[in-house]
């Protein structure tokens, strides 16, 4: 369901004329993410963040993933 709704807000984007160029590299290390998160048996206990925890432990992953919701609020906002 998150994903449907993260995913929309590159329909937004377009509307406001950014380029997928800008932002797909971004957006695509979020989905994996959050691909990751809903593949079983990933996550064992609805507690374990061990899979987040690894993702934004990396900084080249934990970048582009803060980076992709900056752009995404950055537009919402206007």
């Amino acid at each position: 369901m998150q994903y449907a709704r993260i995913a929309s807000l590159n329909g937004l984007m377009i509307l406001a004329g950014l380029q997928p160029f800008i932002y797909e590299d971004f957006a695509e290390v979020t989905f994996e993410l959050l691909g990751a998160i809903n593949s079983p048996p990933a996550i064992d206990t609805p507690w374990d963040v061990s899979i987040i925890a690894e993702r934004f432990n990396n900084p080249e992953i934990s970048n582009a993933i803060i980076t992709h919701f900056k752009v995404c609020t950055s537009i919402s906002r206007h």
